[in-house]
C-alpha cells in the first residue's frame, strides 16, 4: 500500500543530476519521501524483529495452538504479520482504533484478527479475558506512548490469563507532572526514568527483565519482559527467575533514590 501526505521540511528541490527523463524537482520530492518511508519502515521492521527475537525463548515448551497475541495499538500490524508466519497454528488479534487504514493485506492470513477498539474502554478487561479463555495471551506492544502503556501494564496485572508481557515503551505520559519535575530538576534521562517506572508497575509475581536493544532505529529502544510464574501448571517448563540486568542495577543506584515509593528493591 502506498502511503500519501508524508512531507519533510528538511527536503528540498535542489537540482540533482538525472539518468532519466525526468525532472530535477520531481526526482529530488520523490528521493525525499522514500527516504522518509524507508527510514519509517527501517525502525518499524527494527522494532519488530527485536520483539521476536525476546518472544520466542519466553515461549520454549509451550504449544503454539494454546498462544493467543494481542498485538496492541498495532497500526498496519507489521509485528502480527511476522508472527503469523512463525507461529501460524497460534491466534493473533490486531486491536488499534484508527479507522482510516486499510487493512486489506490480512485477507491472505486466516489466524489474524483485526479490531478496532478504544484499549481505555472500560469493557476491554472483560474482552480481552473472553478472548483469552482457556488459552495463554501473550501482551504485545511497541512503542506505546505515555497512558498506553500504564493500560497494557494493568491488563497484564490484572487479567489471570495474560502471562506473558513484552512491551517497548514511548514517550513519558505528559500527566506524569511529578515524575517530568524529578528528570529535569536531577538532570536525569526522562524516557529512562519512565521505563524504570514502568517496571516497577509489574506484578512481582513475574520473571520481569528491562533491556535496551540498540540495534533498533530508534532512540525510544528500551523493552520490558514480563511472564507469570505463579502458576506453573499453565505454563509448563517455566524456569525463568526474575531478573535484574547489568543496565538495571545501574540505573537503579542512580535513580531508585527518586523511585522508593514504588518498589522495596529501591529502598
Amino acid at each position: 500500500m502506498l502511503v500519501n501526505g508524508l512531507s519533510n521540511p528538511g527536503c528540498t528541490s535542489s537540482r540533482v543530476t538525472l539518468l532519466s527523463g525526468a525532472s530535477s524537482t520531481q526526482t529530488s520530492k520523490q528521493y525525499c519521501s522514500n527516504t522518509i518511508l524507508t527510514r519509517r519502515l527501517a525502525k518499524e521492521m527494527t522494532e519488530t524483529w527485536s520483539t521476536l527475537e525476546q518472544l520466542k525463548p519466553m515461549l520454549i515448551g509451550i504449544s503454539p495452538e494454546r498462544l493467543v497475541f494481542f498485538d496492541m495499538c498495532s497500526g498496519k500490524g507489521y509485528l502480527s504479520c511476522l508472527l503469523s508466519f512463525v507461529y501460524p497454528e497460534a491466534t493473533i488479534i490486531q486491536i488499534d482504533n484508527n479507522r482510516k487504514m486499510n487493512m486489506s493485506h490480512l485477507e491472505k492470513l486466516p489466524n489474524v484478527e483485526f479490531h478496532i477498539l478504544n484499549i481505555f474502554d472500560r469493557k476491554m478487561p472483560a474482552w480481552l479475558s473472553e478472548k483469552s479463555q482457556g488459552k495463554i495471551g501473550v501482551l504485545l506492544g511497541i512503542h506505546l506512548c505515555g497512558r498506553l502503556s500504564e493500560q497494557m501494564i494493568s491488563f497484564f496485572n490484572n487479567i489471570s490469563s495474560m502471562k506473558i508481557m513484552i512491551l517497548s515503551p514511548c514517550c513519558l505520559n505528559k500527566a506524569n507532572t511529578a515524575l517530568m519535575d524529578i528528570s529535569k530538576r536531577q538532570n536525569i534521562d526522562s524516557y529512562t526514568l519512565w521505563t524504570l517506572e514502568l517496571f516497577f508497575r509489574i506484578t512481582r509475581s513475574s520473571a520481569i527483565n528491562l533491556s535496551t536493544d540498540k540495534e533498533v532505529i530508534s532512540e525510544k529502544n528500551n523493552f520490558l519482559t514480563a511472564r507469570k510464574t505463579e502458576d506453573n501448571s499453565v505454563i509448563e517448563g517455566d524456569t525463568t527467575k526474575q531478573e535484574f540486568p547489568t543496565l538495571l542495577s545501574l540505573l537503579r543506584e542512580k535513580y531508585c533514590p527518586y523511585l522508593n515509593s514504588y518498589h522495596p528493591c529501591c529502598q
